[in-house]
C-alpha cells in the first residue's frame, strides 16, 4: 500500500525494521488529493494506494509485467491479449472520476470500463478508431466521441491518455495528446454506480474482446473530475509526475 510520507524526508527508520525508501515520484503521487487507486506494474497483485487485491482475468499478474525501452525503461503491464484485465473490488467505482494511464498501444481498443454484475461496458473509455477516442456513460447513449486533431495517441507511441467525468453536471472531457483537456461534452445521463453493490472497475475491456493491446505503465484513478478548474492543480501535479517518469513531452 502506498502511504503518505513526512515532507522533506526520504525514508522512515525504525530500529530492526527494513529500510523503506520512497522516490520523489512516489511521494508526489501519494500526496495527490482524491487518488483512490494506483495500479503499479512494479507492485503487481494489490493496489498501491488502497491495498485492494485486484485479479487479472488470465491468472498471475507477474506473468504480465515487463521492463521496456518503449516505456522509458520502467516496468509495465504487457497487455498482450484481450484477456489481460484487472478487476477491482465491488464498490470501487465512483460517480465522478478521472482515469490517467501511461501507455504504449500497439492495437487500439477498450482501455477501461465499469462492470456491473453480468453486464459490462458502462462508463467505457476506449479507442474507437485510429482517429477517435470515446467515452460512454452507457452502451447505448451518452457517447462522447473526441476526434479533433491531436486527440488520439497513435499506435506504437508512448503517451498519457485519460478521461474525466463530473456526475453532478454529466460533463466529461478526454485528454488530448498534448496533455490538455478537450472541450466538455454533456451526457444525457449516467448510472449511480456508488449505489450499486455489483459495480466494479475493470482495466482492460470488460467483455474480454476488443481490448487495447500493448504496454501499460501506472494507472491512476481519482474520485473527482480533474478537468474542472478547482482540480486543475491536482491534475497538473499528476500529469507532470507521470510525464517525467515516462519521458513524455
Amino acid at each position: 500500500m502506498l502511504v503518505q510520507t513526512v515532507p522533506d524526508t526520504a525514508s522512515l527508520i525504525i530500529p530492526g525494521a527494513p529500510l523503506i525508501t520512497f522516490t520523489d515520484y512516489e511521494r508526489a503521487i501519494a500526496a495527490l488529493p482524491g487518488l483512490t487507486y494506483y495500479i503499479d506494474p512494479a507492485s503487481p497483485g494489490a493496489d498501491r494506494k488502497s491495498g485492494a487485491v485486484y485479479i487479472p482475468r488470465d491468472g498471475d499478474p507477474l506473468a504480465g509485467t515487463t521492463v521496456s525501452a518503449n516505456m522509458n525503461g520502467q516496468p509495465a503491464w504487457d497487455m498482450n491479449n484481450t484477456l489481460r484485465q484487472f478487476r477491482l473490488p465491488n464498490y470501487s467505482a465512483k460517480n465522478s472520476f478521472t482515469w490517467l494511464f501511461a501507455v504504449y498501444p500497439t492495437v487500439i481498443g477498450g482501455l477501461t470500463t465499469l462492470e456491473e454484475g453480468a453486464l459490462n461496458g458502462f462508463n467505457k473509455f476506449w479507442w474507437h478508431s485510429a482517429t477517435t477516442m470515446r467515452f460512454h456513460t452507457s452502451n447505448t447513449s451518452g457517447v462522447f466521441a473526441q476526434s479533433e486533431p491531436g486527440t488520439v495517441l497513435a499506435v506504437n507511441t508512448r503517451g498519457i491518455v485519460g478521461v474525466s467525468f463530473d456526475y453532478a453536471t454529466m460533463k466529461s472531457s478526454i485528454l488530448f495528446t498534448d496533455l490538455t483537456w478537450s472541450p466538455e461534452y454533456t451526457h444525457t445521463g449516467a448510472f449511480d454506480v456508488e449505489a450499486d453493490p455489483d459495480a466494479r472497475l475493470v482495466v482492460g475491456f470488460g467483455g474480454g474482446t476488443n481490448a487495447m493491446q500493448g504496454l501499460m505503465g501506472d494507472a491512476l484513478y481519482f474520485d473527482r473530475a480533474l478537468h474542472l478548474a478547482p482540480n486543475a492543480a491536482v491534475f497538473a501535479a499528476a500529469r507532470d509526475a507521470m510525464a517525467t517518469k515516462y519521458a513524455i513531452v
